[in-house]
Parts: C-alpha cells; structure tokens; sequence
C-alpha cells in the first residue's frame, strides 16, 4: 500500500538485501531477504515508487539485523 492508501499490483522491481539473524548452533545466520518495489500510477500520490513493508516486529525498514537479533 502506497503512502495515499491505495493498493498497486504494478511490480516495478525487486529489493534483495542481507539480514543477519540469531545465531543457530553456533554458526552466524544472514537471510537472503528479496522485497519488491511497486509502481504507483495515481498523479495525486508524492511517490511514485514505494516498496513492500514486512510485519512489525519482523523486520524493519532498512533494518540489516532481525527484531529478534536486537533484543
């Protein structure tokens, strides 16, 4: 959802990022995340390109390390 409210289906790209998360028997664990980035046709709407968000708690915007991780 764009920051207007509106939904796009539009897929401009795709985001592919590393995310480091707890360790799991004793080994560092770094996830392989891929987001898309959508196009926003509406001419009201300041962004034209926006991309998808992942659950609170989960993984924040820009975030290189899990929710889990920073506690």
């Amino acid at each position: 959802m764009s920051e207007c409210g509106t939904v796009s289906r539009r897929v401009h790209s795709r985001y592919r990022g590393r995310v480091t998360d707890l360790p799991l028997s004793g080994r560092i664990v770094q996830l392989v995340v891929i987001a898309r980035r959508f196009r926003f046709d509406a001419v009201l709407c300041g962004r034209q390109i926006f991309t998808e968000r992942f659950a609170e708690g989960v993984l924040a915007p820009s975030a290189r390390r899990t929710a889990r991780l920073d506690w």
